[in-house]
């Protein structure tokens, strides 16, 4: 799980801000992440406006009927959460980072070549974090293949 995470991360880093600058708009500048972290979502520990938070969910194995080793497949949390932005713009930018992200993992669907495949399977937006309104997300959930 933490090489997936590891691969994830490094595509992140590198990539995301390409399609970022793909999707900004006059007046919506779409920066990128802040913080790119493994672990629980904590958003007052960090200050920038934009941070993205993995969060390792299930792990599947199968045999790998060509090769004769093990499919591993596993699920990863994805949350972008937008913070310090006036409110009437923050759910066009978080559509934005999700069509980014989505994009992202497309073109990248070998995440630079460190996993045997990756797509996003699905995107849940989120309206608030607890205590706060003025704070809004995408979850994304990754699926990441490697053969061991």
């Amino acid at each position: 799980m933490e090489a997936a995470i590891g691969a994830l991360t490094n595509t992140i880093t590198t990539c995301f801000q390409n399609y970022l600058d793909e999707r900004s708009e006059t007046g919506y500048e779409l920066s990128g992440p802040g913080s790119v972290v493994m672990g629980d979502v904590d958003v007052d520990r960090y200050r920038d406006p934009v941070n993205v938070f993995l969060i390792p969910d299930q792990e599947t194995f199968d045999e790998d009927d060509l090769g004769g080793g093990e499919l591993t497949t596993q699920d990863i949390a994805v949350f972008i959460l937008i913070k310090k932005e006036p409110k009437e713009i923050l759910s066009k930018k978080i559509i934005r980072y999700g069509e980014a992200f989505r994009k992202m993992t497309r073109e990248n669907n070998t995440l630079l070549n460190q996993v045997g495949y990756a797509h996003t399977e699905r995107a849940e937006y989120i309206e608030g974090v607890e205590g706060s309104d003025l704070i809004k997300g995408i979850k994304l959930t990754v699926k990441v293949t490697s053969e061991d």
